[in-house]
């Protein structure tokens, strides 16, 4: 999944929806917070999606009786 920063444009849609009124400053502000954000989670992004299968046997699962709750 690629993470893309929000652009100007995007931030002030934003703020409009939410009643906001964002001057040209606090938008770039916004911006660089966020896309420093979003550069820390980038190794995140990189990991692979898949997990590796388990190396010993699995035992099967049962369901707990009432009385051991």
């Amino acid at each position: 999944m690629k993470i893309t920063p929000p652009t100007d444009e995007h931030i002030r849609h934003a703020a409009r929806d939410l009643g906001l009124t964002m001057s040209d400053d606090a938008v770039r502000d916004f911006r660089q917070l966020v896309t420093g954000a979003i550069e820390i989670l980038r190794p995140l992004d990189a990991m692979p999606d898949s997990l590796p299968a388990p190396t010993y046997p699995r035992s099967r699962w049962i369901h707990p009786a009432a009385s051991d709750d």
